[in-house]
């Protein structure tokens, strides 16, 4: 398989840990009068963040590679910024741009992997960039409303 594709997927990886870790983040530190529910959206997102880095690390198995990571390996080759936010709104707006970002680049990524003839990378990550946009999306409509 391509290397491109296999360092793409690693990236994606670490892009996917790192947003799981700041959400998870989020999650412990949010507080105000959505605190209830914004604690229990974060935690099923980070929950769902989880799920998606074992699908991506086992393709990258799946393809004969290793997977690089640990921590510092995530956080030293994230694209995804540290988290910087301290109140409920900045927290929403964080992920929902980070949560875009990454749709973006994975439909990017997608192609590039269908047309490298990988169908099963492609498909994996155009799912994972349609649930990123759409809770990219869900959290905009949150910001919105404010």
């Amino acid at each position: 398989m391509s290397t491109d594709i296999q360092h793409g997927l690693q990236q994606v990886l670490a892009d996917t840990y790192s947003l799981m870790a700041k959400t998870h983040l989020y999650h412990w530190n949010v507080t105000g009068a959505e605190f209830v529910s914004l604690h229990t959206q974060f935690q099923a997102q980070y929950e769902a963040l989880f799920v998606a880095a074992d699908e991506i690390a086992e393709r990258i198995r799946q393809l004969g590679e290793l997977v690089q990571g640990g921590l510092p390996a995530f956080a030293h080759n994230a694209h995804i910024e540290a988290p910087m936010a301290k109140t409920a709104e900045e927290m929403l707006k964080e992920l929902a741009q980070d949560h875009q970002t990454m749709a973006k680049s994975l439909v990017s990524f997608a192609n590039a992997a269908d047309e490298a003839g990988d169908r099963i990378t492609a498909d994996l990550l155009t799912v994972r960039a349609a649930d990123h946009d759409k809770t990219a999306w869900m959290l905009n409509a949150q910001i919105a409303h404010r």
